[in-house]
């Protein structure tokens, strides 16, 4: 687990890191911002609708973020989520999920 994956479990250090990339601002800032936005999406229970909601809203965020890891996610969820409207899928049947 990384040093910034649980914020209320932090250790004083990584607490002080932590500060101080807040206080410089930033992409590292940004970033982590975004992270944690799109872990609160999934780690709550929340309906299908909320979900939805809440990464229409993650995506528009992430796309006007500059920071291309974000920008192509934001753009890969909202390929994902149209081919699911028409009920499309976007993995082939033999395609295994890697860890």
């Amino acid at each position: 687990m990384g040093p910034f994956e649980e914020p209320g479990r932090l250790t004083e250090r990584q607490d002080e890191t932590l500060r101080r990339i807040k206080l410089n601002g930033g992409v590292a800032w940004r970033a982590y911002e975004m992270k944690e936005s799109l872990h609160a999406v999934f780690g709550g229970d929340l309906s299908n609708d909320e979900v939805s909601e809440l990464l229409d809203r993650w995506g528009s965020r992430a796309s006007r973020s500059r920071i291309p890891s974000f920008v192509r996610l934001s753009k890969t969820i909202r390929s994902h989520k149209a081919a699911s409207w028409f009920g499309w899928s976007l993995v082939s049947p033999t395609d295994e999920w890697r860890g």
